[in-house]
């Protein structure tokens, strides 16, 4: 598969997103991470995938993020607790 071909497989992959096909999505948004790692993008519809299938791995219902400034240094970090 050419690298080139990332664009194709993220597409594919909102696609399926929105059909709610999420198995097939995120195998679509996998292989595009995977040919094209450095598109946010990418990485971020792949996270919206995993959390639309369920809880994150290990059964942890908390996300955890936060608010970086352009350096890439965390102003503020912040958590999310289910409400289930």
């Amino acid at each position: 598969m050419s690298p080139a071909t990332w664009l194709y497989r993220y597409l594919l992959g909102l696609v399926e997103k929105g059909a709610n096909r999420l198995p097939d999505a995120k195998a679509s948004l996998e292989a595009a991470a995977r040919l094209n790692p450095s598109e946010a993008p990418v990485l971020n519809a792949l996270g919206e995938v995993v959390l639309l299938q369920g809880r994150p791995r290990g059964g942890d219902s908390r996300v955890f993020g936060g608010i970086w400034n352009r350096r890439g240094a965390r102003i503020k970090q912040c958590h999310f607790q289910d409400a289930a």
